[in-house]
């Protein structure tokens, strides 16, 4: 299956379906199509990248994440890095470093021990003093301690990312279809039956990628449990 096929009156199913069009949605989207070939459809209650993916700082970093999520988070920067290659558009992804900094010696230990465990995972952090701040950047205050830099990590423009990888994934041929509130997601046999105002969407394989599911709990897993 390559497309949304239509069932019969208002009843719709593909391979994978998507709740939520934010940057988790529309990567996931893209990705599928592009990787997988399978039939996606993306179910967005508003606009794609209107909600929390699109008002954000746009941080793209890895250092301060749990040791679990270093290899996810590494992989993520190299897609970053080829973003532009990718998307055939501009995210504005500036990898200028991102700094953490710290008040109290207990917290420069934290920072430190950080530095220790992300070096065997790929991520190499540069440590400084509060004097070795100051004539690097020159702006901290007296009560600044310690701080660590990540050099390649950096930062995106929200307002553009999301909206831009749901284009891709038209373009890959994904069904973007927003202004559509979910209204329940349940199980029928081997497939997720997500209800809409009007008719009904059918997938094999469902995503949960916007808060407002959370009462599903585990309804929302793929039929091979992850």
């Amino acid at each position: 299956m390559t497309a949304a096929q239509r069932i019969d009156a208002g009843e719709t199913r593909s391979d994978a379906l998507v709740l939520g069009g934010g940057l988790m949605g529309t990567t996931t989207a893209f990705f599928l199509r592009r990787r997988h070939g399978l039939s996606v459809t993306l179910l967005e209650r508003e606009l794609v990248g209107r909600q929390a993916s699109g008002t954000n700082f746009g941080n793209v970093r890895r250092q301060g994440r749990a040791l679990e999520q270093i290899p996810l988070a590494n992989r993520a920067r190299a897609v970053w890095g080829r973003v532009g290659e990718l998307l055939g558009e501009d995210l504005e992804f500036l990898p200028y470093g991102h700094l953490r900094v710290c008040y109290t010696e207990k917290q420069a230990a934290i920072l430190e021990q950080h530095a220790r465990d992300v070096k065997p995972l790929g991520l190499d952090l540069e440590l400084f003093g509060a004097e070795a701040l100051r004539r690097r950047w020159g702006i901290f205050a007296p009560g600044i301690v310690a701080g660590s830099l990540s050099p390649r990590d950096g930062h995106a423009n929200p307002r553009l990312a999301g909206p831009a990888f749901a284009r891709a994934a038209a373009r890959e041929g994904a069904r973007i279809v927003e202004n559509t509130e979910v209204m329940h997601v349940e199980r029928d046999g081997g497939d997720f039956v997500a209800h809409v105002a009007g008719g009904r969407w059918l997938s094999g394989y469902a995503q949960r990628s916007s808060p407002g599911f959370h009462r599903a709990g585990g309804i929302l897993r793929c039929p091979f449990g992850s």
